[in-house]
């Protein structure tokens, strides 16, 4: 197998990041890094624009802030990564020695588990990747493919960047269009690759401890007390420094991406109270009923539009399995996530 992290160090090689111990410049951070955080910032103004532009039409809105929250989770991800740079460094590197001591000692007891868990995780964090490539991809032959094939067919085709923004200037015609078009190449570069390295290492992280621990919890179960005291205290030194390890990288795992999980969880929560925003819009049907002229309707078309109305007092839900998008379920768990919150904060 390769070495851990090889994926995402190259994402982060990409966007000008050394992660080199023997590198001076492996920790500090320059121009180019500070610059890629200013691009990715500078996208919310296109899109925002576009929103505005676009306010009398919820499809696009939605369609928009979804992109919007997107790129500024990806926002947060790069600020994260860029301050606690050297703690991502350091855990990169305690896993390899973890890794390394274990993977050349065979005999080490729970070493299976953690080159099952170095597979895993490479697997996911790969499938990860492919996956923000695509996306990126699909979103920028997507315009290019419509050119094609409406100068192929003879039709006139209105060109659309890639992503829904709207620049100050004519972004439509030429050079507009060629530059709003590059510009988004290079955010949605920047997007794709911080994305997969910074949560790609979570991934490969979390899946590394895990693992770690479950091979701690074996040694343990393996402790030999039939031998002499010396051999004994040292068997359980090793395990009680193992032990301390262990914990001072999940605190650093915890303390790292603190920021990220609560923007996770808050752009997640307000894309999911849009969409329960656009449901609730289904109940305004009957008060359309109510504001047309009734009145002048038969007996036969009168009962039709009761029949409307009593129909549109039931809430259009989305179903995923048991869970309903509904605004009680929404609120439900919002506050059963602080409570969560609350509790490991007390235990701590």
């Amino acid at each position: 197998m390769g070495r851990l992290f090889q994926l995402q160090e190259n994402c982060l090689r990409l966007m000008g990041h050394s992660m080199e111990r023997s590198d001076d410049r492996a920790l500090t951070l320059g121009l180019k890094h500070v610059a890629s955080l200013l691009l990715v910032i500078s996208a919310e103004y296109p899109l925002m624009s576009y929103v505005i532009y676009n306010r009398d039409d919820m499809e696009l809105i939605t369609a928009c802030l979804s992109v919007a929250f997107t790129n500024l989770l990806t926002v947060i991800k790069i600020s994260t990564f860029l301050v606690y740079k050297q703690n991502f460094w350091q855990m990169m590197h305690s896993f390899r020695q973890m890794y390394s001591k274990s993977h050349q000692s065979l005999e080490v007891v729970g070493n299976a588990y953690v080159e099952k868990a170095n597979k895993l995780a490479a697997f996911l964090g790969k499938a990860y990747y492919i996956s923000c490539a695509f996306t990126g991809l699909y979103f920028m032959l997507g315009p290019i493919v419509k050119i094609i094939t409406s100068s192929w067919r003879g039709v006139v085709y209105i060109r659309e960047l890639p992503m829904p923004m709207k620049f100050p200037f004519d972004d439509i015609n030429t050079p507009g269009y060629e530059f709003g078009f590059i510009y988004t190449v290079f955010v949605t570069i920047a997007v794709v690759l911080y994305a997969s390295a910074v949560d790609g290492l979570f991934i490969s992280f979390a899946i590394n401890l895990r693992a770690h621990f479950q091979a701690l919890q074996e040694r343990i179960r393996d402790l030999t007390f039939d031998l002499k005291d010396r051999e004994v205290q040292e068997q359980l030194i090793e395990v009680v420094q193992y032990h301390v390890q262990l914990l001072n990288l999940a605190k650093q795992l915890r303390i790292t991406y603190t920021a990220i999980v609560f923007g996770q969880f808050l752009i997640t929560s307000i894309q999911v109270g849009v969409i329960i925003y656009q449901i609730l819009t289904s109940l305004q049907v009957g008060v359309a009923v109510q504001l047309a002229d009734w009145h002048l309707a038969t007996p036969k078309q009168r009962r039709s539009l009761a029949f409307i109305m009593h129909r549109s007092q039931r809430e259009m839900l989305i179903k995923a399995g048991f869970y309903e998008a509904s605004l009680a379920n929404f609120l439900a768990i919002f506050r059963a996530a602080m409570s969560f919150i609350a509790v490991i904060q007390s235990v701590e």
